[in-house]
């Protein structure tokens, strides 16, 4: 009797942990893929911009994963020319496209650097790029005054001519302004924005209020996307 075994019953063991050994790999819940681990990659789209100084451009940045990544990814970008600014952008779900746009100041550096995106992600490797970025001069202004001393006497009056010189590739309209000069000199320009290369400036000093001497009065002109300009010119007021 005591020698009596169940040899029919090990086998059956051994399927019903075979059984449990599956159904718990069927219903692990982590996303990671055996044998392709979690990453990222990205491209930059173009691979070249060129921009004026004064505008705004873009930049597409497409984000791929490989091993299920679904978490957020940060996008920024390093080593942009002085005077420009890149924005930075997050892209979710492990895939997708971000935008950056880059703002190039009227005062940014000219010329073509090499700027780094880099992307970054919980739990996996930071991924760089680069992408060529040249800035191109957005031309200015230049101003002059004829004649550059105005004299008056007191109740009287003269006209003085600006005139606007562009430098290429800045071809749009200049806001003048006048500034300076003492107490009863007034100064009536005929236009405030000026679409072409001249306008006057009327200046008359009042009999009352002005006082004689000799003065500097500073012209400003200013254009869209463009550094402004200033210039000055003397007036002088006798009896």
């Amino acid at each position: 009797m005591y020698g009596f075994r169940f040899p029919h019953r090990r086998p059956a063991l051994f399927a019903l942990a075979a059984l449990v050994a599956g159904t718990l790999t069927a219903c692990d819940d982590d996303p990671v893929e055996p044998g392709n681990p979690q990453d990222i990659s990205i491209i930059v789209t173009p691979a070249s911009v060129t921009m004026n100084q004064g505008e705004i451009a873009s930049l597409d940045v497409v984000l791929e994963s490989t091993g299920g990544f679904t978490e957020t990814v940060t996008v920024f970008a390093e080593d942009a020319p002085g005077g420009v600014s890149i924005s930075t952008k997050t892209i979710d779900g492990g895939a997708g496209t971000a935008t950056l746009d880059i703002d190039a100041s009227v005062v940014s550096d000219i010329g073509t650097s090499t700027v780094t995106v880099t992307a970054t992600g919980p739990g996996v490797a930071s991924t760089s790029t680069s992408f060529d970025l040249t800035v191109q001069s957005a031309g200015g202004l230049a101003l002059t005054v004829d004649p550059a001393v105005v004299n008056l006497t007191l109740g009287g009056s003269d006209v003085a001519t600006i005139r606007i010189g562009r430098i290429a590739p800045f071809t749009g309209a200049v806001e003048l302004a006048v500034a300076g000069g003492p107490e009863g000199l007034s100064m009536t320009l005929d236009s405030m924005m000026v679409e072409g290369d001249s306008t006057f400036l009327t200046l008359a000093a009042d009999t009352a209020l002005a006082n004689e001497g000799r003065y500097t009065v500073i012209v400003r002109g200013l254009g869209e996307g463009v550094s402004g300009d200033l210039i000055g010119f003397l007036v002088t007021i006798v009896r």
